[in-house]
């Protein structure tokens, strides 16, 4: 028994990364899919394709790989409670707890989607939706409380301002923005406006950081080569932002049977739509050359789980702007340029957050392989003391 403790406790916390950048292919894959299914120029439905069993096999099959991430990162909690407060307290590792959140609402957005696309029944579904909304909803509260104790341990500390500033720091402080995004899948059960303010509250953090966090970027880069990959999460947190608002803020999202608030206005949608875009825009090619820089290092780290969700989320994002700015005057050729364009990239960015998901998966698989099942072969002669 004591033997198990020890290979729980264990556990990297870097296993919530890979948790995290699974779930993103699965939550960015079905988009894609269904983009090109029903949205896009080609539309595949109309030809009879029809993947929605193919999606729910890749939603099970990253639904099960992040709960067993995510299992063993509970299991090493409980057995040990103050390690989660030993590890906030390291500048560089306390962003990383906070992914653990956002992975129960990446999995509460799962089971909404599913509910949402096989079951018909609205009264049954309605039902169904209501324990992943209670998930969400106790993440989210999580993440609230988590951004307070990493504002007074980390944040609001004079070495904070004086040392490197980290990427990772964005995860606490505007992760839970994202869950804005979620809304559509879980009907509503919880009030459009509950997303709403979530997602104000991450906006405001994010426009007074996203400065503080530059200006270090640029001017005061990471002393440690392998701290550099997890840079790659400050492109993040624009895209998270968009995705959230382009669901959550739709001003026509009544066409979808869903309730609407004083906030889906179009101006306003378009307005911050356009901000959002160029944030968006900017984080993606930071994150390429990071991507680039961390390659050239030629030395794997475990923080190469920060490359992943990163490039799923900014998939998402560019391809829901193709969406809303430029498929509806596709029609007359003037912007269809810009639309594959925006396409092509948001693919590229699936693919690369795919085999860096499948590589960082294979990584961890040999670095739990070897806690679990230790090499234990010695020796058989040793040399004698002289």
């Amino acid at each position: 028994m004591k033997n198990l403790k020890e290979k729980l406790l264990k556990t990297p916390l870097g296993v919530n990364g890979v948790a995290l950048g699974t779930m993103g292919i699965a939550t960015t894959g079905i988009f894609i899919l269904d983009h090109f299914q029903y949205s896009s120029v080609v539309r595949w439905i109309e030809y009879g394709v029809d993947l929605r069993w193919f999606q729910l096999a890749l939603q099970i099959l990253c639904i099960t790989i992040c709960l067993f991430y995510i299992s063993l990162t509970c299991i090493r909690y409980s057995l040990e409670p103050r390690t989660i407060y030993h590890e906030m307290k390291i500048p560089h590792v306390a962003g990383m707890i906070g992914v653990l959140f956002l992975c129960f609402c990446l999995l509460g957005n799962s089971f909404g989607w599913i509910f949402t696309t096989f079951i018909a029944d609205k009264e049954l579904r309605y039902n169904l939706l209501i324990a992943p909304s209670i998930i969400v909803f106790i993440a989210v509260t999580c993440q609230f409380i988590y951004l307070g104790f990493f504002l007074k341990i980390v944040l609001f500390k004079k070495e904070t301002f004086k040392g490197e500033a980290y990427a990772s720091w964005f995860v606490p402080l505007v992760g839970l923005a994202i869950s804005a995004a979620y809304s559509d899948n879980l009907g509503d059960v919880l009030p459009l406006y509950y997303w709403q303010i979530v997602w104000f509250v991450g906006f405001a953090i994010f426009i007074i950081m996203y400065p503080f966090v530059y200006f270090k970027f640029l001017f005061k880069p990471h002393a440690k080569e392998e701290n550099i990959p997890s840079m790659a999460i400050f492109a993040s947190p624009a895209n998270m932002m968009a995705v959230g608002f382009l669901v959550s803020f739709n001003p026509h999202r009544n066409d979808l049977g869903l309730n609407m608030t004083v906030f889906n206005n179009a101006v306003f949608y378009q307005v911050i739509s356009i901000i959002l875009f160029c944030f968006g825009a900017i984080s993606v090619g930071l994150y390429y050359a990071i991507l680039v820089k961390s390659l050239m290092m030629k030395k794997y780290s475990m923080t190469w789980t920060s490359l992943t969700f990163p490039a799923a989320v900014s998939a998402t994002g560019t391809i829901k702007f193709a969406e809303y700015f430029f498929l509806k005057t596709i029609d007359s050729y003037s912007f269809e340029g810009a639309y594959w364009t925006l396409i092509v990239i948001g693919v590229f960015l699936f693919l690369t957050s795919l085999a860096l998901v499948i590589f960082c998966n294979i990584k961890y698989g040999i670095i739990m392989r070897k806690i679990w099942f230790p090499d234990k072969t010695q020796p058989i002669f040793r040399k004698k003391a002289a």
